[in-house]
């Protein structure tokens, strides 16, 4: 069964090759998912442990950015 966990702030990410590992706040959680919602903030500060870590090219486009703007999106019709 999938649970979300609300209002838990991680302070590292393990990816093993099958799951992942995080260690919260609330405890140790393991999942097969994992979505980041972490502000550009908390990334560049480096407030998360990301194991192995993050690719370096997300790394150096991330670090000269101050804000980041993301278009609207809406549905495709085909």
């Amino acid at each position: 069964m999938t649970q979300l966990h609300l209002n838990t702030t991680v302070h590292q990410v393990e990816f093993d090759g099958d799951s992942f590992t995080l260690a919260t706040s609330q405890g140790r959680v393991t999942a097969d998912f994992v979505i980041v919602t972490a502000s550009l903030g908390v990334l560049k500060q480096g407030s998360i442990e990301f194991m192995p870590e993050l690719p370096k090219k997300l790394k150096h486009h991330t670090h000269g950015v101050t804000m980041l703007t993301v278009p609207p999106c809406s549905p495709c019709h085909h």
